[in-house]
């Protein structure tokens, strides 16, 4: 066990986001052979405890936030010990997830092979997760008591903001729901909806898509509303509420393959398949964002500026690894949509001083990220000024289906 708490922690970036405790990975550093030796001392004999969870709140949409829960370094060692751990015992019962646009691809392939649709809307997936189901499936797998509990104790500790006082604290007070942000968290959902899933893959009479709690149903006409009837069912069995269906909802919705729907940022209308009104509007906001940025002079070089609006447009290639907006929505056939974020870029150009020739293209992009032997997307970090990790937090900013 040392040797893989040892391999964990090595793997541990420098710039992790610190718990409640505020130790930082420096600290860790200093004392880490004896934290070592304290967790596997106090997993050995089942009386490791988790430290309060740091609270962090994301802006969903007005009035509409996630909790996200933050461990100490340390527990964050015992929570990817026991992700090794989960993972191994249901190796063979759960496949590895395809990215997002990968899924959206198998979608675009299959529509023409049904002419209905089922969109299923989970009503707060993670936090209604029940704990005694969640261990029933797990016992089939991990018949180690330690780890079990272990895992139980993960999912009850509490999530509290870091203002509280120590004595409103209280410990492992979650009844019910799995803490998003842990590295356990998405692993025991996918173990919780296995099942279901499975179900619906064998079913050949329609094609079900899944990515975490969006999910997509391709069927025919006469059996949509036997799969309504089904899913409401099963969700139920799971102590998971799904949205009413009703014809032409943003929530849970149904209707025939011409009509409009959503699916992981992706709008899908007849043939048309373009980027959901969301996500193109917080697109032009953020370019709109970075020239205010240059005009207001909070981004003083001209050549920088340049190279992060371009970077914007087309995304980059990190270790072999697409990020960016267009990338992924490069599935989309819409190239009148990338035509007017072309001129929008063009228009803000004029309005700045700024030579339009310099910046790359929404239009063109599209067809380059598909070439992987293309200069015109991939970008050299060791020139310029920005991390990676400054990017990559700015390109999922783009991009809002989850």
């Amino acid at each position: 066990m040392e040797n893989k708490l040892y391999k964990i922690y090595s793997n541990l970036k420098s710039n992790q986001s610190t718990g409640i405790d505020g130790i930082s990975k420096q600290k860790l550093d200093e004392i880490i052979d004896d934290e070592i030796s304290i967790i596997k001392r106090k997993i050995e004999n089942n009386s490791y405890d988790f430290s309060f969870y740091k609270q962090k709140l994301l802006i969903k949409s007005i009035n509409k936030t996630r909790e996200i829960s933050i461990p100490t370094l340390r527990d964050k060692i015992v929570l990817k010990y026991l992700f090794n751990e989960i993972s191994n015992s249901f190796k063979e019962n759960l496949t590895s997830k395809s990215h997002a646009n990968i899924i959206v691809n198998e979608v675009i392939k299959q529509r023409q092979n049904f002419n209905a649709f089922i969109k299923v809307d989970i009503v707060n997936f993670f936090p209604s997760i029940n704990h005694e189901i969640l261990l029933e499936k797990l016992k089939t797998k991990i018949f180690d008591e330690n780890i079990l509990n272990l895992i139980t104790k993960a999912i009850k500790q509490t999530t509290v903001d870091e203002k509280t006082s120590n004595k409103e604290r209280i410990k492992y007070n979650n009844n019910v729901g799995v803490p998003q942000g842990l590295s356990i968290s998405g692993l025991l959902a996918e173990i919780y909806v296995n099942d279901l899933e499975v179900k619906y893959n064998n079913n050949n009479k329609l094609k079900f898509f899944r990515y975490v709690d969006d999910i997509l149903i391709l069927c025919n006409k006469d059996h949509l509303e036997n799969i309504m009837i089904n899913l409401e069912s099963d969700f139920r069995d799971l102590k998971l509420t799904i949205h009413k269906f009703e014809e032409n909802s943003n929530k849970s919705t149904y209707g025939n393959k011409e009509d409009l729907y959503e699916f992981l940022g992706y709008k899908f209308e007849n043939e048309l398949i373009s980027v959901r009104n969301s996500s193109v509007q917080k697109m032009y906001t953020n370019i709109s964002k970075l020239f205010t940025l240059y005009k207001n002079e909070r981004i003083y070089s001209k050549d920088y500026f340049i190279t992060r609006l371009n970077l914007k447009i087309t995304g980059c290639i990190i270790e072999n690894k697409k990020y960016g907006w267009i990338s992924f929505f490069s599935n989309i056939n819409d190239h009148k949509l990338l035509f007017q974020l072309d001129q929008f870029v063009r228009e803000n150009c004029e309005k700045n001083n700024i030579e339009y020739d310099n910046i790359k293209k929404f239009s063109r992009a599209i067809y380059e990220i598909k070439n992987t032997n293309s200069n015109y997307i991939i970008y050299d970090f060791k020139k310029n000024k920005i991390s990676e990790k400054d990017l990559i937090i700015d390109f999922y900013d783009d991009i809002e289906f989850y």
